[in-house]
C-alpha cells in the first residue's frame, strides 16, 4: 500500500473515531405518552426538542393511569424551552435529567450541544399525580421542579444548577404534604449581575438582584418554595428531613436566594403514622454558603395565611393552628452558639398576615426578622413565647444580635427598618417578646393582652393603641418601652413620637381604655405617653423616666362620655 493510501486511510479512521464521541441517537418521537412505556439506558439519551405529557387515561379515576418507568442509568436530554408534564405515574429512579448542552454525561455530547450548559436551559418538571416517585435522580441546568396540589414521594435526588427554585410546591383546597427526603439541592438561583458578585446573598429591597417568577413576586432563586395561591385553602407544608439545601457552593457564587420560603401558608403539625410530627425536624443542612459563614441562613415567610382545608360534614376548617418551628442551624459555630443563635431565623419578606380563624404560635427562641417596610398583621389569634426567660423576637433584618447575619443584613439596624406589628384580634395573649427597630406595635380596635414585652428603638411609638367604630381596652403590663420616638432637631429640642400613643378616630364609637400598669417608660425621645382624642386609660404603679419631654402629651377632640385626665 503507497504512503498515500495509508494516509487516507489513518484520515478516515480517526475520523470515525472522533465521530463516535458525538451522539446522533435520534429524538424521542412520542410526546403525547397515552400507554404504558418504559424508558431503558439503551435508549441514551432520551432527547426531548418540544414538551412530553405523560398522561391519565381517566382523569377522574386516580388509579386509571399512564405509567412511565424510567430505568436506572437512564439520561434525559432537554432542549431549551421543553418542559415534562406529569399527570399520569411516572416512577424514575437514578436517572439523570439534564440540559441538552451537558456533554458530561456518560453518553457522551448531543449533535447540536454548545457544550456549556447554564442554569436554565430548559423549563420545568411539572408533577401532578400523588403517587409519583423519583428516587436517586439527578436534576440538572433547569428552571424549577414543580409540584402542583398533590403529595408525591422524592428521594435521595440531586437537585443543582437551577435558575429559579429547586422544588415549587402548590396547594390548592386540600392539604399537600409531599415527602421531601434525603435530597441534595445545590446551587439555586441566577449568579449576581452587579458589580460585586461577592456579596453573594439575598437583598429583598432591591429588584436589579433578583428575577420576575411566575407569580409577579421578586425571588431570587429559593430551595423549596411552599406557595398557597389567593382564593384556595389548602395548606402547603411538605415534609422536609434530612436533606441539604446549600444554596451556593465553590461552583457557583449564586446570588444566595433562600432556602425554604412559605407564601401564603405556614407550617402545621403533621400527621404521621398517627403521631404528630414538626415538618421541618432537625436533620436537614441547610446553608447559604458552601464554605462561608460570615451570614447564615433563614426561612422566608410571607402573604395572606387563611385557615385550610374545608370539612364539607362539619363546615369547619381542619387547620387552623400554624406555627414556626424551631429548625436547627448546623452551620453556626460553636463559639457562636446561643439560645437564639442555634435556630434558623424566619425573614419577613413581603406583609405577612394571620387571617381570621387561625392562629400563629411563636416559640420561645424563634427568631422573626422583617424585611424593609414590612408588617405582621394578626387578625386571627397569636401567641408567642410561654416562658418569661425565653423569649420570642421580633426585629429587623439588619439585627445581627438575635439570629446572627441574615442574607441582605447591612449589619446596621435603625428605628424604621420595618413597619408595623399591627394586631386586631380580642384574644390574642403577647408575652415574654422583644420588638425592636419597627415604626410601631399597634392595637387596632381590640383589647388583647400585652404583658412582660421589652418594645424598644420604634420609629414613631413603642406602642400605638387605636379605638374607632370598635373599642380598645387592652391590659398593658410590666412592659419596658424605651428609646422610641426619632430626633426632629436635636439642636432645638425637638422630637417626635415616643413611649405609648392612645387615639380615638374622627368617627369616634369605640372608647380607647387601656389598663396601663407596672410598665416602664423610659429614655424615649418625645413623650413617654400621648392623648388623642376621647381617652380614658387606667394607670397603676408605672414609672416614666429619662424621656425627652417630662409631661403627657395631649390632643384630639374629646366626644362621647368625654376623657379623664389622672396622675401618671
Amino acid at each position: 500500500m503507497s504512503l498515500r493510501w495509508v494516509a487516507i486511510a489513518c484520515s478516515v479512521f480517526v475520523f470515525v473515531i472522533a465521530g463516535l464521541a458525538v451522539c446522533h441517537a435520534g429524538e424521542w418521537s412520542d410526546y403525547e405518552i397515552t400507554q404504558d412505556t418504559t424508558w431503558d439506558p439503551s435508549e441514551n439519551p432520551i432527547v426531548l426538542m418540544r414538551d412530553l405529557t405523560i398522561h391519565k387515561v381517566n382523569p377522574d379515576d386516580l388509579s386509571d393511569r399512564v405509567k412511565l418507568t424510567i430505568k436506572p442509568g437512564v439520561v434525559v436530554k432537554l432542549a431549551a424551552h421543553v418542559d415534562i408534564f406529569v399527570e399520569g405515574l411516572v416512577v424514575a429512579e437514578e436517572a439523570t435529567f439534564t440540559s441538552i448542552n451537558d456533554d458530561s454525561t456518560p453518553d457522551g455530547a448531543w449533535e447540536d450541544s454548545t457544550g456549556t450548559p447554564q442554569m436554565g436551559d430548559w423549563n420545568s418538571v411539572h408533577i401532578y399525580n400523588y403517587n409519583a416517585v423519583f428516587s436517586g435522580c439527578t436534576f440538572r441546568f433547569g428552571k424549577s421542579i414543580e409540584i402542583d396540589n398533590c403529595s408525591p414521594t422524592f428521594y435521595g435526588n440531586l437537585i443543582e444548577q437551577f435558575s429559579r427554585y429547586g422544588l415549587y410546591i402548590t396547594a390548592q383546597d386540600t392539604l399537600v404534604s409531599p415527602v421531601i427526603e434525603c435530597n441534595k439541592i445545590y446551587d439555586i438561583g441566577e449568579p449576581y449581575t452587579d458589580n460585586n458578585p461577592a456579596n453573594g446573598r439575598f437583598d429583598p429591597g432591591q429588584e436589579e438582584y433578583q428575577d420576575l417568577d411566575m407569580n409577579g413576586q421578586y425571588d431570587a432563586g429559593i430551595g423549596i418554595h411552599c406557595y398557597t395561591p389567593p382564593f384556595y385553602f389548602g395548606p402547603c407544608v411538605p415534609l422536609i428531613r434530612f436533606n441539604q439545601i446549600i444554596m451556593s457552593t465553590d461552583r457557583n457564587v449564586a446570588r444566595g436566594g433562600l432556602p425554604i420560603v412559605f407564601e401564603n401558608t405556614l407550617p402545621i403539625m403533621l400527621d404521621v403514622g398517627g403521631s404528630p410530627q414538626n415538618p421541618i425536624p432537625d436533620g436537614n443542612l441547610i446553608r447559604q454558603r458552601a464554605n462561608d459563614d460570615s451570614f447564615v441562613s433563614a426561612i422566608g415567610i410571607k402573604g395572606y395565611v387563611k385557615p385550610g382545608e374545608l370539612d364539607d360534614d362539619t363546615g369547619t376548617y381542619r387547620y387552623v393552628n400554624y406555627f414556626l418551628p424551631l429548625v436547627d442551624d448546623r452551620a453556626v459555630a460553636s463559639d457562636q452558639l446561643s439560645p437564639t443563635n442555634q435556630h434558623l431565623p424566619y425573614v419577613v419578606l413581603d406583609d405577612l398576615v394571620i387571617a381570621d380563624g387561625c392562629n400563629l404560635s411563636v416559640p420561645p427562641n424563634c427568631v422573626v426578622k422583617f424585611s424593609a417596610d414590612t408588617s405582621l398583621e394578626i387578625l386571627g389569634t397569636i401567641e408567642t413565647s410561654n416562658l418569661s426567660a425565653s423569649r420570642s423576637y421580633f426585629t429587623s433584618l439588619n439585627n445581627d444580635v438575635y439570629g446572627l447575619r441574615v442574607p441582605g443584613s447591612n449589619s446596621h439596624p435603625a428605628p424604621g427598618d420595618w413597619y408595623q406589628f399591627r394586631i386586631c384580634c380580642e384574644d390574642c395573649l403577647i408575652q415574654n417578646s422583644n420588638f425592636s427597630y419597627g415604626t410601631f406595635l399597634k392595637i387596632d380596635q381590640c383589647s388583647p393582652t400585652v404583658i412582660n414585652n421589652t418594645i424598644s428603638d420604634f420609629y414613631q411609638y413603642g406602642l400605638y393603641i387605636y379605638a374607632e367604630s370598635q373599642p380598645a381596652r387592652p391590659e398593658i403590663s410590666r412592659n419596658v418601652i424605651q428609646d422610641c420616638g426619632h430626633v426632629v432637631d436635636a439642636a432645638s429640642g425637638i422630637y417626635e413620637g415616643g413611649g405609648i400613643c392612645l387615639e380615638t378616630g374622627r368617627d369616634y364609637l369605640g372608647p380607647c381604655e387601656p389598663t396601663l400598669q407596672d410598665n416602664r417608660l423610659l429614655s424615649n425621645n418625645g413623650y413617654p405617653l400621648t392623648l388623642l382624642g376621647t381617652c380614658d386609660p387606667v394607670y397603676i404603679n408605672n414609672t416614666l423616666m429619662g424621656n425627652s419631654y417630662r409631661a403627657v402629651a395631649i390632643g384630639g377632640t374629646i366626644r362621647g362620655k368625654g376623657a379623664t385626665w389622672d396622675d401618671v
